[in-house]
């Protein structure tokens, strides 16, 4: 769906910002020391959380990692992949994943990951069907999408959006792919797309097996265009590559 127009690909119809913690690098700038709270992309000291430039994490840090929401044929294999790239264990109590349709700014699915748990360490969550869970290697967490349905979970574009949702309803990331989608929460309308350069190009496809990975692994500039590429090598639950 776009924001006016149709659901298109291999059947399916339904369908970012850089955190430091401890001393690591905030992606969005500068390098994390300690903690604080950095905007923009400085220097945090003290003790919190670095959130990059436009968009992107506020408090937790994780990324969606991996989308594929166009299969070759039925779209039975999509997935999202979240990834804690830090060095502790993080918590999901309290959030959430949005699928949200750019034709009207609306969420069609809302998937809660409280049943996760946390996410342990430089590992990640795979969320999809029952099929590609049974793929998924035993070192990342998974969680079957709710519902009775198999296939045509995620909506296929142009100018569709996911986002992971934190327990206050901030956005820690986002991800708008084939065009620009934004979300009505009903109380607001948040953009979805990070960074200011064009993400029509960022797309799945019917045609060849693969998926919308972020390359480098894990790393997140806070520019979706930039932090995305399709790749022929899905890799639910295990580390991106080209």
């Amino acid at each position: 769906a776009t924001g006016g127009g149709t659901t298109t690909g291999g059947g399916g119809a339904a369908p970012g910002g850089g955190t430091a913690t401890g001393g690591g690098t905030a992606p969005g700038g500068g390098p994390a020391t300690g903690g604080g709270t950095a905007t923009g992309g400085g220097t945090a000291t003290g003790g919190g959380v670095a959130t990059g430039g436009g968009g992107g994490t506020v408090g937790v840090p994780l990324v969606i990692n991996e989308l594929d929401y166009d299969s070759v044929g039925v779209d039975n294999a999509e997935f999202i992949e979240i990834y804690n790239p830090t060095a502790a264990a993080v918590s999901l109590v309290g959030l959430s994943v949005a699928l949200v349709n750019g034709a009207n700014s609306l969420s069609y699915n809302k998937i809660s990951l409280d049943s996760v748990g946390t996410l342990p360490a430089n590992t990640y969550l795979v969320i999809g069907p029952p099929t590609l869970i049974a793929t998924v290697p035993s070192s990342a967490k998974t969680l079957v999408f709710p519902g009775t349905a198999v296939t045509d979970l995620i909506q296929n574009g142009p100018a569709d959006g996911i986002a992971l949702v934190g327990s206050s309803g901030n956005i820690i990331d986002s991800l708008s792919y084939e065009g620009a989608a934004t979300w009505n929460t009903g109380t607001t309308t948040i953009p979805l797309t990070e960074g200011a350069a064009s993400t029509s190009a960022l797309k799945d496809s019917n045609t060849v097996t693969g998926s919308l990975s972020r390359l480098p692994d894990g790393v997140d500039t806070n520019v979706n265009a930039t932090d995305f590429k399709f790749t022929t090598t899905p890799t639910p639950g295990t580390p991106n590559v080209p």
